[in-house]
């Protein structure tokens, strides 16, 4: 994304009680995300995070348009796992009467580790001593240094209070726990950390130093270094002695790249005036650059908002993801032969992005689920997902299957094309082969117990199965069916009280054929088997017709061939002589 396109982003607002808030918010890890959030003001502001927290620690820095925009403080308040409250406020609780941009880190608490591997901490302490003037001289603290993991190498610090107990404003500060003016860590982890928060060159309103609510106070430890996790760039340093106050017009730290949000916080206190890193300009990181400041209070002190040169820790971050995901469908076989057959389906599928992928999901035209072994696939990862269809006599018919997927999926960040493919399956040229088969039971719907007497009916079924891999042609079938010399075909309802009214009861099972009892069923007489329906032309009378000897059957249509076997039944009644 480039900065114009962030910036039209953030320019997409929300009006709530007057003011004008919106986010956006970016994911390095389901433990931290950025966010840069706009048109935050005096009255709190709800931030809506991506990730699910635990225990989240947002670390905030505010925009100062220019040296002419009054001093602000972020404040964070009402921390839940999806959401904190965000405002602006001048000190000691003032409204600065503007609204502006406020850039956040919201991480979990605890040591976790980035996609790209590197590793991040997120502490937070209780502070119940403010620093000011007359308040600890910026030297009474809370040693940390015990809760952070040995194992970092060149460790910066980025610190806020994170809780907004007092209605004055305080402000973040850290240093090495030997002296103001030495930075968290000056000589590598084992160097320790002490934080606190303090009132610039107020004097504490009542000491001892407790007129002032205990606060929470979140750090982040991150080793120096660049990176990339999930697309997005980032680069993590400790900048020079270098940072001027707003009205020296700050100064300005050579970053290679162009970035888009930044969290920076002062390291130690050189001046004694109690400052805190605002980045400074409409635009704070230009190519190639990250403006800073060091702002104060002008409650009191000096009110012309000058400050000796400082040290500043800061976290820059451009989103450079690009989802994208490539698709291979493959079939198991490349033709079919009958309907019922299953074809079985492969779809291999990849993240070629930089960007982790959730919510994996195969969508095909014609199969209603697709089961895949996993649903995230983190850059570089593979699934091979699987599905089957099994063919209709439709696509028999056809003559093929084709049928189109698309791979979906929700990435970390970035948008997402679905990737498409599609695979065609042929009928295989196959041959029909017809097996008939013909059975006799007693006519007895009363179950009477009859035999199978003279004067007694019979009913008899003759059974046609297609066992071959292709289906008889339209209209070919022709059944003649000689009855034996000791029954008399009966021309009348031949199940009696079943529910059939029909001299031929015809039922179907899957063959695609369709019989009309009356017009697709045709009689003779005589000892010459017929060879064609003109032979069959005898007109037989209702009732017993002792005439009939071989009955002609001319089902309509296409026989299909399937799994199971497709077949039709043909049932008829007579009496026996």
């Amino acid at each position: 994304m480039s900065k114009s396109d962030l910036s039209r982003v953030l320019l997409a607002i929300c009006v709530w009680l007057g003011f004008a808030a919106s986010a956006a918010a970016t994911r390095l890890s389901t433990e931290v995300e950025i966010q840069l959030v706009t048109g935050v003001g005096f009255t709190p502001q709800t931030v809506t995070l991506d990730n699910t927290y635990t225990s989240a620690v947002p670390v905030c820095t505010y925009n100062l348009p220019s040296t002419a925009s009054p001093p602000v403080v972020p404040r964070v308040s009402n921390i839940t796992a999806t959401s904190f409250d965000l405002s602006i406020q001048s000190m000691p609780n003032t409204d600065p009467g503007v609204t502006g941009s406020v850039h956040c880190i919201i991480a979990e608490e605890g040591l976790h580790t980035l996609p790209d591997g590197r590793q991040f901490q997120a502490i937070t302490a209780n502070v119940f001593d403010v620093l000011g003037l007359s308040a600890g001289n910026f030297e009474e603290t809370v040693n940390i240094s015990a809760s952070v993991d040995p194992g970092f190498a060149n460790p910066i610090a980025l610190g806020a209070v994170i809780s907004s107990n007092d209605a004055r404003a305080t402000a973040f500060y850290a240093n090495d726990c030997e002296g103001r003016g030495n930075e968290p860590f000056l000589s590598g982890v084992t160097d320790g950390i002490c934080v606190g928060y303090h009132i610039g060159q107020q004097a504490d309103m009542a000491p001892p130093n407790q007129s002032y609510a205990a606060e929470t106070v979140g750090v982040i430890v991150v080793d120096e270094g660049t990176g990339t996790a999930n697309g997005i760039t980032y680069l993590i340093d400790r900048g020079p002695n270098t940072i001027d106050g707003v009205a020296n017009n700050g100064a300005a730290y050579t970053i290679s790249g162009d970035f888009e949000i930044g969290v920076a916080t002062q390291a130690a206190e050189n001046g004694g005036q109690g400052g805190w890193a605002v980045l400074l300009g409409a635009d704070p990181l230009p190519n190639g650059q990250l403006r800073l400041a060091i702002e104060e209070e002008i409650v009191a002190g000096d009110t012309t908002r000058t400050h000796t040169r400082e040290i500043v820790d800061y976290w820059v971050f451009r989103n450079d993801a690009a989802p994208t995901l490539t698709l291979d469908k493959t079939a198991t076989t490349s033709m079919f032969a009958v309907a019922g057959e299953t074809i079985d389906y492969e779809y291999l599928v990849e993240n070629t992005g930089n960007t982790q992928i959730d919510n994996l999901i195969i969508n095909d035209d014609l199969i209603a689920s697709v089961s895949c072994p996993t649903t995230s696939l983190a850059p570089t990862e593979t699934v091979i997902c699987t599905a089957s269809y099994t063919v209709t006599p439709a696509d028999v018919q056809a003559g093929a299957v084709t049928n189109n997927a698309a791979a979906s999926g929700l990435p970390f960040n970035g948008t997402l094309t679905p990737p498409t493919d599609t695979v065609t399956v042929t009928l295989m040229s196959g041959t029909a082969d017809l097996l008939v088969e013909k059975t006799v039971a007693v006519f007895d719907p009363l179950a009477d117990g009859l035999f199978a007497v003279p004067g007694n009916d019979v009913l008899y079924t003759i059974t046609v199965t297609n066992q071959g891999t292709g289906p008889v042609d339209d209209g070919t079938i022709f059944l003649v069916d000689a009855l034996p010399p000791e029954v008399i075909f009966f021309n009348g309802d031949a199940d009696g009280p079943g529910p059939s009214l029909d001299r031929i009861i015809f039922a179907d099972f899957g063959t695609g054929i369709t019989f009309d009892p009356l017009a697709d069923v045709l009689f003779a007489t005589g000892t010459t088997p017929p060879l064609s329906e003109t032979d069959c032309n005898h007109t037989p009378v209702p009732g017993f017709d002792a005439a009939v000897s071989f009955l002609c059957f001319v089902p309509q249509g296409e026989m299909q061939a399937g799994i199971p076997d497709p077949q039709f039944t043909l049932t008829f009644r007579a009496r026996l002589r």
